[in-house]
């Protein structure tokens, strides 16, 4: 089947994507953080490797938020951020493709290739959204380590405090990239989505819908499932798929199976096809 080469060849192109931005994202983590150590090591009052109990140690871990920040943006956060967000929309031509497929087995357009209007923007502001939230998720971080350290100062050893930095790092990696990967295919099922119900205006019935991507040792049992019921026949209207509960408090209908979920709804052309035989 087409789509299934299709998907293919987009899951390949989102684990390049979502790759570089990770391996880009540990350079800027690693900069970041070196700045971070040598900066406290240099303002810090300490004596024996024990952060002294003073007013000027107090102030400074009570700034290690703005720090953090600060040091990731130095390292080229926020240029890395800009330059993921803006490669979006390079996934759409995967889209055009499912689409054309979908249209070319009812053998006429129903569904538009082209992004609606009202698709686009909802796209823009998604866009802008991601952006947002990946700049908040270091601003967050460095909230918990200063809360983690700004209580402890007087007893707390230099080494520990860099062993928390290094765990806000860390942290700050592993929830960059995810939120990256997952806003990056959710952007592809917006996507799809707002042309799908741009084709729904066009229907008597409500259109059902299949569950497509890979199954293999990554896939989550929710994914099991519903690839399971895809391959025995079942479909689901948006309505059904609106109801469904993933265990990750997302909507299934645009984040599927949850953070870092690879699978699509595609439209159920088998039911689309039927019911119109039975309408003629």
């Amino acid at each position: 089947m087409a789509i299934d080469d299709i998907n293919a060849r987009y899951g390949r192109y989102l684990d390049a994507m979502t790759e570089a931005f990770k391996e880009h994202l540990s350079d800027v983590v690693k900069r970041a953080q070196v700045t971070v150590i040598a900066r406290l090591q240099k303002d810090l009052t300490i004596t024996d490797g024990i952060l002294d109990s003073v007013p000027g140690n107090l102030r400074l871990l009570r700034q290690f938020d703005d720090i953090f920040a600060q040091a990731m943006d130095a390292a080229g956060y926020q240029h890395l951020v800009d330059a993921f967000i803006a490669q979006f929309p390079g996934q759409l031509r995967f889209m055009q493709e499912i689409i054309a497929d979908l249209n070319d087995s009812i053998k006429r357009k129903v569904i538009p290739t082209q992004l609606t209007s009202t698709t686009r923007d909802i796209l823009n502001s998604f866009q802008v959204n991601a952006a947002q939230a990946l700049e908040t998720l270091v601003t967050r971080a460095g909230q918990l380590a200063m809360n983690k350290t700004l209580f402890a100062v007087g007893g707390l050893k230099f080494g520990k405090l860099v062993e928390t930095i290094s765990n806000t790092f860390n942290r700050s990696l592993a929830e960059s990239t995810t939120l990256a990967n997952t806003s990056m295919s959710t952007f592809m099922r917006v996507a799809m989505k707002g042309q799908f119900e741009a084709a729904q205006k066009g229907q008597d019935e409500q259109l059902r819908y299949e569950y497509s991507g890979p199954m293999d040792l990554l896939t989550r049992p929710f994914c099991q499932d519903m690839l399971t019921e895809t391959a025995a026949g079942k479909s689901w209207t948006m309505d059904e798929i609106d109801q469904m509960d993933n265990d990750s408090d997302l909507p299934v209908s645009t984040c599927g199976g949850g953070y870092n979920c690879r699978h699509q709804f595609i439209l159920d052309v088998q039911a689309l096809t039927e019911s119109e035989d039975q309408a003629a």
